[in-house]
C-alpha cells in the first residue's frame, strides 16, 4: 500500500447527502486511484476535496501545523463535471470546483508551511472525485448520465480532516 497523509475539506452532512444522492444515479463509485490494491476495501474516506497530500514521514509536523491553524467558514462551488487521465491508464471522473477565498488562503498557508509540489495551490486542479476507472466507455457513460440533471451548486465545508491513506486512518479534524 502507498502510505501517505492527506488533508481534505469535508462537507456539511446535508450537502454530502445531496451530493451522494446526485451521484447515485450512476451506480457504485470508487474514489481510490486505480493502482491501489483492494480499492473497494480502502475507499473509506467520505466524498471530499483534497487540499494537499504528503508522504508519511512528517506526521507529527502535519498534526502540529493543523492544530495551529485558524479556520474560517468556507464553501466551494461545483461548476462542471469533467474527465481526466489518471494513473495506470485509468480515468478520473470528477466535479470541477471553485474555492472561496477562505479555502484558498487556508490551502496556501498549509502549502507554504509544509509544501508538497504536486499539490501547489496555483497548479493543482481542485476537484471532487466521482469515480476512477480504466474503462473509458463506462466512465464516459457515467459522465453523460450525470450531466443530464447537472446544475452548478455550492457545498459548505464543515471540517478539515487529516487522514493516513491507504488504508484510511483518521489523525485529526478541525471542526469549522
Amino acid at each position: 500500500m502507498n502510505k501517505r497523509i492527506t488533508c481534505i475539506a469535508l462537507f456539511e452532512s446535508n450537502d454530502l447527502i445531496a451530493l451522494e444522492k446526485f451521484i447515485s444515479v450512476v451506480g457504485p463509485t470508487n474514489k481510490v486511484p486505480f493502482s491501489i490494491e483492494n480499492r473497494s476495501e480502502v475507499d473509506r474516506l467520505p466524498r471530499h476535496s483534497t487540499l494537499i497530500v504528503w508522504q508519511n514521514q512528517n506526521k507529527e509536523k502535519i498534526i502540529k501545523l493543523m492544530k495551529s491553524l485558524s479556520v474560517k467558514p468556507m464553501e466551494l462551488e461545483v461548476t462542471a463535471i469533467s474527465l481526466k487521465k489518471s494513473l495506470d491508464k485509468s480515468y478520473n471522473l470528477f466535479f470541477e470546483v471553485k474555492w472561496d477565498d477562505n479555502l484558498k488562503k487556508l490551502k496556501q498557508e498549509i502549502y507554504h508551511q509544509l509544501p508538497s509540489e504536486k499539490y501547489h495551490p496555483d497548479q493543482y486542479q481542485t476537484h471532487i472525485t466521482i469515480h476512477t476507472d480504466d474503462d473509458y466507455v463506462k466512465i464516459m457513460t457515467m459522465k453523460k448520465r450525470l450531466e443530464i440533471n447537472f446544475r452548478p451548486f455550492k457545498l459548505k465545508v464543515s471540517e478539515i480532516g487529516i487522514f493516513d491513506i491507504y488504508p484510511t486512518n483518521e489523525l485529526y479534524r478541525i471542526i469549522i
